[in-house]
């Protein structure tokens, strides 16, 4: 039979179980001889070889751009993307499409979907008419289309892991037949070699499975059952087809629920996209400090789970329940309808969301360390103090170890409540690596220079043998009794230093360090060459007019070419407070030290900007030192302006 004769055969399938009759029957019941009934579904199965099939992958399904029959199969918008990113999984599901080419893995079935009751969503590239959908066996359809339809060429590295499998497999006692155990043994790494040998640096699954095996792909039979059925019960049947199962999360079945909603409506939100972004980002594959424990977790979707978690809980309260919820969707499987579709959030806003995340996750101190693995080292090094002194050990000193999901997100809206309650308008970029930073020092301070506060605030006091007065370790405990006081405490610290006079090099040096915390956002290396205006009028030197602006350089680590400005001047009665001080060019500061000034002068919409635009014009781009001067003081005012909100 030719793969026209398998067409035919599922259209044949599909027309016989697409009556008007069976839609009624299924959608909404038929009286028949008087008595009223109705079916979940109506089923057909039909034998064909998998290669034989019309198949789509998930995402090629979303992605469109095919012509869709009545013999397409695409795995369903409702199923989880298959996690063939995960090398180790695709090496796994590998293995098995090659056990079962020798015979020694089954199929099984493959079930699929025919919609009873069709929505087309074309703004969310979801198809359900005149095709069917796939239930189940999505890993291994995809590798499938993968290795055979696409045939996908690897390295020798990973068809060297793939035999490791293989052989680890058939050591655990899994059914081996005497030729793979031949192909795992020798034959693999035989032919690949010789195909090295050749001029071959990758190779398909077709190079390296003897014809013989391969071609069962398109010989081989396999049971495909196609059930008419209404697109709740489609949906109902892949949630009970995976329940249970290791692979398959709360998070997967929150994001089947989603689904549902992005068939009824489009309001800017595609999933896809928002799971490339995770997929993409060094922070959602757990590679900092900041949801660091991301790293060992292992199932389809994971890297979008915690920024989904966060969406979700934008606008929630800094509070326990928060908290819990956090750690993820449990058994609340609506959580994404809730806090993602019921808030219209776009897919514009995660990007945003996620670039927080990253922000915030990313910061450094001077040295270039990151302040949260800096804090974490704190936290453990006096930890492992606290057990060899006290013969102790207590879980809830890692309350704020800022690896957990749970505990890392919960710390982002730490910050976030922080700026909200020291009364900044925005949540700046800018804003949030300075108060991150800040954070974390106090943190830092707290464990090494308050030792006693920061234990009994913790575990409490040590009465004989038992700890009392700490947290409980429970949600509640840690938040209320860690978490929010230390975030108070911070709080009540940096309001304390407002209005407060200060010297002149604390003032300086502090405001400096919160320059340098954003610098590279904005192409400031420590030294940098800008333009001053150190003069109000034109010199003339030797007969030559000199021009009231002068390249200079300014210092980033030592403060050289930078001063600490004023609002309210000095002669006007004006203090070092944190307040009435910003830095701005030694020069400039010099020429107007009797002036007042408004807080934003040396930001993007100030008067220095204004007078710079006016009297330095913008060099010609094939000069490209003039072209960076000026650029660099464009994007020193341009920090400045994140530096005051």
């Amino acid at each position: 039979m030719i793969k026209k004769d398998y067409k035919n055969l599922i259209e044949n399938a599909v027309t016989e179980l697409f009556t008007d009759e069976n839609k009624k029957l299924v959608n909404e019941g038929i009286t028949k001889d008087g008595v009223f009934i109705q079916e979940d579904s109506v089923e057909i199965s039909v034998q064909i070889p998998l290669g034989c099939l019309t198949y789509m992958t998930r995402e090629e399904g979303i992605n469109g751009g095919f012509d869709s029959t009545p013999d397409t199969i695409i795995n369903s918008y409702y199923n989880r993307e298959p996690f063939l990113s995960d090398i180790p999984t695709l090496v796994s599901k590998t293995s098995y499409l090659i056990r079962w080419m020798y015979g020694s893995a089954g199929f099984g079935r493959l079930p699929v979907s025919l919609i009873s009751d069709p929505v087309n969503s074309a703004s969310e590239g979801i198809i359900m008419e005149n095709c069917l959908l796939a239930k189940d066996r999505g890993h291994f359809m995809t590798v499938l289309k993968m290795m055979v339809t696409n045939n996908t060429k690897f390295d020798d590295t990973f068809w060297k892991k793939v035999k490791g499998n293989l052989l680890k497999e058939t050591s655990l006692g899994f059914s081996t037949g005497v030729a793979l155990k031949t192909f795992q043994e020798n034959g693999l790494m035989e032919t690949l070699s010789d195909l090295k040998e050749s001029g071959q640096d990758e190779f398909s699954l077709k190079d390296l499975v003897p014809s013989y095996y391969y071609s069962k792909i398109y010989t081989k039979k396999q049971n495909i059952e196609i059930r008419l059925e209404t697109k709740e019960t489609h949906k109902t049947e892949i949630q009970k087809e995976n329940n249970g199962e290791n692979d398959w999360t709360p998070h997967n079945f929150a994001q089947t629920e989603l689904v549902d909603e992005l068939i009824v409506r489009n309001w800017g939100y595609d999933q896809t996209i928002v799971d490339k972004m995770c997929s993409d980002s060094p922070l959602m594959r757990g590679e900092f400090t900041f949801l660091g424990s991301r790293k060992t977790v292992k199932f389809s979707g994971s890297t979008s789970e915690p920024l989904m978690l966060y969406a979700s809980y934008i606008d929630a309260p800094f509070d326990y329940k928060t908290y819990e919820k956090l750690a993820g969707a449990k058994k609340d499987s609506s959580v994404y309808v809730s806090g993602i579709s019921e808030n219209d959030i776009t897919t514009e806003q995660m990007k945003g969301y996620l670039k927080r995340l990253e922000i915030i996750a990313g910061v450094t101190d001077e040295s270039g360390f990151n302040v949260w693995l800096n804090m974490k080292d704190r936290q453990d090094t006096h930890y492992e103090a606290w057990t060899k002194e006290i013969g102790k050990t207590s879980n809830i000193f890692h309350a704020l170890r800022p690896g957990g999901m749970d505990t890392s997100l919960i710390l982002a809206k730490g910050i976030e409540y922080s700026i909200k309650e020291l009364g900044y308008t925005r949540n700046a970029n800018g804003t949030l690596e300075v108060i991150t930073k800040k954070f974390t020092d106090f943190v830092i301070d707290m464990i090494e220079n308050n030792t006693p506060l920061y234990e009994k605030m913790i575990v409490g006091k040590l009465k004989g043998n038992k700890l009392v007065g700490g947290a409980e370790n429970s949600w509640k405990g840690k938040f209320t009794k860690v978490i929010k006081v230390l975030f108070d405490r911070f709080i009540k610290e940096e309001k304390s230093k407002r209005g407060k006079r200060e010297s002149q090099k604390v003032l300086k040096d502090r405001k400096l360090k919160d320059a340098r915390q954003m610098a590279s956002r904005f192409n400031l290396g420590p030294q940098t060459e800008i333009w001053d205006h150190p003069r109000s009028q034109e010199k003339v030197v030797d007969g030559v007019v000199k021009p009231t602006w002068e390249k200079r350089t300014i210092d980033l680590i030592t403060g050289d070419g930078i001063a600490l400005c004023h609002e309210e001047s000095e002669n006007a009665g004006g203090h070092y407070t944190e307040e009435n001080t910003f830095l701005g060019f030694a020069g400039d500061n010099k020429r107007c030290q009797d002036e007042n000034q408004s807080n934003n002068y040396m930001s993007i919409d100030g008067d220095f900007h204004k007078t710079f635009l006016s009297e330095v014009p913008q060099p010609d781009m094939s000069n490209t030192e003039e072209v960076q001067v000026w650029m660099n003081t464009l994007n020193f005012l341009k920090m400045s302006t994140e530096l005051l909100k």
